[in-house]
């Protein structure tokens, strides 16, 4: 996953973005936009050497809880992507539909509704 630097200052401008941090180190960060009621969550990440300490799933908490007037919160992920599949799962997110980008690549597009 890449992007460029214009991007990256664009999606400063225009959502709100989560860091996660060990010392003074940045291990993972998210990212969200609220549109008509529905939280965009975007870019989940965390570094190798800090996955499976529940950092991911707390930056979830933690972007769902800063837009707390959005009726739900959608995310994609590939459907390969079976790791991110069963947190997203753990967290409460559904599969609401596919998309297929190429033959080697298909999204899944999850949704979480506010309890």
């Amino acid at each position: 996953m890449t992007q460029t630097l214009e991007g990256l200052l664009d999606d400063f401008r225009t959502h709100t973005i989560l860091g996660a941090w060990v010392d003074e180190r940045l291990v993972g960060s998210v990212r969200g936009r609220c549109e008509d009621g529905v939280c965009h969550v975007g870019r989940l990440v965390v570094h190798p050497d800090f996955r499976r300490r529940g950092i991911g799933a707390a930056l979830m908490a933690a972007i769902e809880a800063v837009h707390p007037a959005a009726a739900c919160h959608e995310l994609f992920t590939g459907e390969r992507s079976e790791r991110n599949l069963r947190l997203y799962d753990r967290l409460g997110y559904r599969c609401v539909g596919l998309q297929v980008v190429s033959p080697r690549l298909t999204l899944v597009l999850l949704r979480k509704k506010r309890a």
